[in-house]
């Protein structure tokens, strides 16, 4: 009786520890690149940021950061603005990034979210639906 309680109770024992799974460090998620008209440059996004690398490689660099969901970077032909899709003011409306001044535009003013398309040839019209 004594040797038939004791596996019981290792088994039980067995059955109720803790697990123990090595930690595997958390993996960067990387989407919707963009590559420049000029191929210079890829944007990204990646934790709701839009990043830039060099399109030959090397450390990327954030370029858009806010505590909304900023997606889908496109840059303009002439890679003078980038626009991108943000929920920063709700559903999901498009805005546009001037590279040489910074600052960032809101084009649409929409309840739900907009998907982005890209831009006209000449860099004067963003298509989105």
């Amino acid at each position: 009786m004594v040797r038939t309680s004791t596996f019981v109770l290792a088994v039980v024992a067995a059955l109720f520890a803790p697990q123990t799974r090595p930690v595997r460090a958390p993996q960067a998620a990387f989407a919707e690149p963009s590559i420049a008209p000029d191929g210079s440059e890829i944007a990204f996004v990646s934790g709701g940021d839009i990043w830039t690398v060099p399109a030959a490689g090397g450390e990327a660099r954030l370029l858009i950061s806010n505590a909304a969901n900023d997606t889908h970077p496109v840059y303009s032909p002439d890679k003078k603005q980038l626009a991108f899709v943000s929920t920063r003011t709700g559903g999901g409306d498009v805005y546009v990034l001037t590279f040489a001044s910074g600052d960032v535009r809101r084009l649409t003013f929409d309840d739900g979210l907009d998907q982005l398309d890209g831009w006209s040839r000449d860099g004067k019209w963003l298509y989105f639906f």
